[in-house]
């Protein structure tokens, strides 16, 4: 599991990072909201952390941004601050939980646990739709008007990549490091899109992947 921290108290970044890896988590760290977006924009995280208070973007802004790109990442967002109003601004902003400084490390590690759990169970009783076809997120069946498909697990996660995105081209250097996830090398990306596109159009879509400048993209037919 890949998770990002973005907290800009580095001695409480050293300690939380400490705990999780001790815990088998891989993490990255973020020292403001702007790397982290930077981050974020580049690979892909099971799970994220975020302070509030940062220092050239906030973490509520950090959230709004990443949510309005829709990216559906589990948030945990951390803060000195414990009134009410905050808490409830950080879950309309999209954040998953929400825990108050000072917290006790048994405590974040188990809703980290929690939050990434939940999503992952509310994702695995979900579909995706676009244009013709629906894509099962449990089972990697892909459905068109008239016909179905059985997808690999590798093809059904990057299906769902760019069905998560559809309007947005996805730079090679974010595919590099989704296909490091699969335990894929980088210039499968190629083989990959070309199976894809034959088993849509097995089941007759209305578009394809389409390699586009820096990336790849969906394309309408």
């Amino acid at each position: 599991m890949r998770i990002l921290l973005v907290e800009d108290e580095r001695e409480l970044s050293k300690a939380i990072k400490t705990m999780l890896v001790m815990s088998g988590y891989e993490v990255s760290q973020a020292f403001d909201g702007l790397e982290a977006l930077e981050l974020i924009d580049q690979n892909f995280y099971d799970g994220i952390i975020s302070d509030i208070m940062m220092p050239k973007m906030d973490g509520i802004t950090l959230l709004k941004t990443i949510r309005n790109n829709n990216n559906d990442t589990p948030v945990l967002l951390l803060t000195a601050k414990g009134q009410v109003e905050d808490k409830v601004e950080g879950l309309d902003a999209g954040a998953n939980d929400y825990l108050s400084k000072p917290f006790a490390f048994k405590e974040l590690l188990a809703r980290v646990r929690s939050m990434i759990n939940h999503y992952s169970h509310s994702a695995e009783n979900s579909h995706i739709s676009y244009g013709s076809i629906k894509l099962s997120v449990s089972t990697y069946e892909l459905e068109g008007e008239e016909s179905s498909i059985m997808l690999s697990n590798k093809e059904g996660k990057i299906l769902s990549l760019f069905l998560k995105n559809p309007h947005k081209t996805i730079p090679f250097e974010k595919l590099d490091s989704f296909m490091s996830c699969l335990d894929a090398k980088d210039k499968e990306i190629e083989l990959y899109t070309s199976i894809l596109n034959n088993k849509l159009d097995a089941v007759n879509a209305n578009f394809k992947l389409t390699k586009f400048n820096e990336g790849y993209k969906v394309a309408s037919l």
